[in-house]
């Protein structure tokens, strides 16, 4: 292995996405201990957006996809409000955008 490589290691069990969708534009964000994971989803359709945390070894999703309506999702980003994580993203219907924040329980 060449100098500074490391090997990648598979932190947890259950971040993939749904076997008959695609994923994209991931993004990450860790609060203390705890990692959470974000991407767009979909397969012939809408793209959902999907949020999962770490917990015991095994990514856990928070609620289902985050979607307000029936639009496509892009653009997800994660952020903390002391220990709550916050999620945002886009929805595109159309010509008509809208942006989202969600808090996370």
């Amino acid at each position: 292995m060449e100098r500074g490589v490391r090997e990648l290691v598979v932190v947890g069990r259950g971040a993939e996405r749904q076997s008959h969708s695609d994923g994209s534009e991931p993004v990450i964000a860790v609060n203390g201990t705890t990692p959470y994971v974000a991407w767009r989803e979909g397969g012939g359709g809408s793209q959902r957006l999907i949020v999962k945390h770490l917990n015991a070894g095994t990514w856990r999703q928070n609620g289902s996809s985050l979607n307000v309506g029936a639009a496509d999702s892009f653009s997800p980003s994660i952020a903390f409000d002391g220990p709550t994580p916050l999620v945002s993203w886009a929805e595109a219907s159309g010509s008509v955008y809208a942006l989202h924040v969600k808090a996370l329980e």
